[in-house]
């Protein structure tokens, strides 16, 4: 597109829906291959790699211990609501990283799920104790439902 069409690289950019620093990048990357002595392999090299993404520089926020005690008290509160049949009073992933945030935490939501899908993964036993649901098929005639139901009219 650069070569061919003519287009800028902040067009491409634009485009492609990427950085203009990748477009520049990969632009440099397939002209200094063009200038090798054997361009044919070095452009199919070029055009063929995947792209490696520098992450030594990123700072890592890892779950601390007062942290994960907060977390798993969440936890711990959920199957006690859990057992009590309050399904719907347990509080969800996004409402425990609010809480974290909340109380002054400087933690990511992928981070906090992460921990919690650890967690839950470690606590559940094989697969024998999953259930499952068996469809059961009657012939007509064979068996017969019907639900009671009191109702006042007036």
């Amino acid at each position: 597109m650069y070569r061919t069409v003519g287009y800028s690289k902040r067009a491409i950019a634009r485009e492609l829906d990427i950085s203009r620093k990748t477009v520049h990048k990969v632009i440099v990357e397939y002209e200094s291959a063009l200038s090798c002595p054997d361009p044919e392999s070095s452009v199919e090299s070029v055009l063929t790699i995947q792209p490696r993404y520098n992450s030594s520089r990123r700072g890592r926020r890892v779950i601390t211990g007062s942290l994960k005690d907060l977390i798993d008290d969440c936890l711990e509160q959920n199957a006690r609501k859990r057992a009590m049949c309050l399904k719907k009073q347990c509080m969800r992933g996004k409402d425990i990283y609010e809480l974290l945030i909340d109380k002054g935490f400087r933690v990511s939501y992928t981070g906090v799920c992460k921990y919690i899908a650890s967690v839950t993964a470690g606590k559940k036993d094989d697969k024998s104790s999953k259930e499952a649901f068996i469809r059961g098929y009657y012939p007509a005639g064979e068996s017969c439902e019907f639900d009671w139901v009191k109702s006042s009219f007036t």
